[in-house]
């Protein structure tokens, strides 16, 4: 991988003065999807796939403001999630089959492609749209080439001279493989080894669509190659630095809002009237409620109601980006309490019968967990 990645391992560890500012930017792939975009914008409308905000502002707030809200909540909860979860990875998006996004896609993909075949098909043949094409993977292959690799750089902008590729369609001597010869060659050098296989299968096909089709969608997972690459080599400067970083961008985020914390007051609120209704029914013989509802008991009730949240509320702003790890723990703790429940009414009916099996608890749990496994 070392190889592969240009041998600048080591050259990453001495950019972390760098790796600061990239914090703010998200990871992400392009390759066809980015063509599409460029050459069908003035027909699509404009969108972004924001983060869900827990609490919307009380006044109306202006499209530049909730897009600067939205983008420090997904630029905050990328962070979070490099530096709790050691085997996050970013992942290529799978639409479900069926779906409108999907069918929309596919169709915008389909006449793309088939209006670039009608180009090249033509008498003589309008190389426009492949020139385009051309040019934008050699920006692509740009992207994945460390900046360190000048030399390389400037090897692929001699070789895909969009200039000379030009006067090379007015003469008529384009040849479009020979440059999608160099360009496969070129990725199977700069490639991970995980991706040799699709590589061989890039020098197989000699249809011209089908080969920038597939080039682009082994682009697309070299990118997101290169950038596990780079979340695997910063994780720990991002850990390090992550708690500030979540810090200062939930801060950005609160200056958005007229109320960023409405939930979490609420839910903080909600623990210590729980609490102080406990306390006035408890005789306390003189000592103060105040005493003895403290701030940690506070934070210690409210985080263990969050394993009773009802399902279709929001959680409070201040643990959003962990809410799929407690709904985890709250379907593990069901689990555990229903094979609790089930080993002690066993053992109470049925205890003398089964005392002396061996290993018949570890099998009896094993059991149920599979029946359970799946259920909710």
């Amino acid at each position: 991988m070392a190889e592969k990645q240009n041998k600048d391992v080591k050259e990453h560890s001495e950019e972390e003065d760098e790796s600061q500012q990239d914090d703010d930017q998200q990871f992400g792939s392009s390759g066809e999807e980015e063509v599409l975009r460029k050459r069908l914008r003035s027909q699509s409308p404009a969108g972004s796939d924001s983060a869900a905000i827990s609490a919307s502002p009380g006044r109306h707030a202006t499209f530049e403001e909730l897009l600067q809200a939205a983008d420090l909540v997904s630029n905050m909860s990328l962070v979070h999630e490099i530096s709790v979860d050691k085997d996050f990875k970013l992942t290529p998006t799978v639409l479900p089959e069926n779906s409108l996004e999907k069918q929309v896609r596919d169709v915008m993909h389909r006449a793309f492609w088939d209006s670039l075949r009608d180009d090249l098909q033509e008498d003589p043949p309008n190389y426009t749209r492949a020139i385009g094409l051309l040019g934008e993977v050699k920006e692509t292959l740009n992207m994945l080439i460390l900046p360190q690799n000048s030399k390389q750089i400037e090897e692929i902008n001699e070789k895909i001279d969009t200039q000379l590729i030009q006067q090379q369609a007015e003469h008529g001597v384009l040849d479009v493989l020979q440059y999608a010869g160099y360009i496969i060659t070129l990725m199977g050098k700069i490639c991970a080894p995980v991706r040799d296989e699709e590589i061989e299968k890039l020098k197989l096909l000699t249809d011209v669509i089908a080969l920038f089709r597939e080039i682009l969608r082994v682009l697309d997972l070299m990118k997101l190659d290169m950038a596990n690459f780079t979340i695997n080599t910063f994780r720990p400067h991002i850990q390090q630095q992550s708690v500030n970083y979540e810090r200062n961008k939930f801060s950005e985020f609160l200056k958005t809002q007229k109320d960023g914390l409405e939930l979490t007051k609420k839910w903080l609120t909600h623990m210590k009237e729980e609490l102080s209704a406990h306390s006035d029914q408890a005789d306390t013989a003189g000592v103060s409620v105040a005493n003895q509802i403290s701030p940690m008991k506070i934070i210690n009730g409210a985080y263990i109601k969050l394993f009773d949240w009802p399902t279709n509320s929001l959680f409070p702003e201040t643990i959003i980006m962990d809410q799929g790890r407690f709904l985890e723990l709250r379907e593990e703790l069901k689990r555990l309490t229903l094979i609790a429940s089930i080993l002690l009414v066993t053992y109470t009916n049925v205890g003398m019968a089964i005392s002396g099996e061996k290993g018949f608890p570890s099998k009896l749990k094993r059991e149920i967990k599979i029946l359970l496994d799946g259920t909710k």
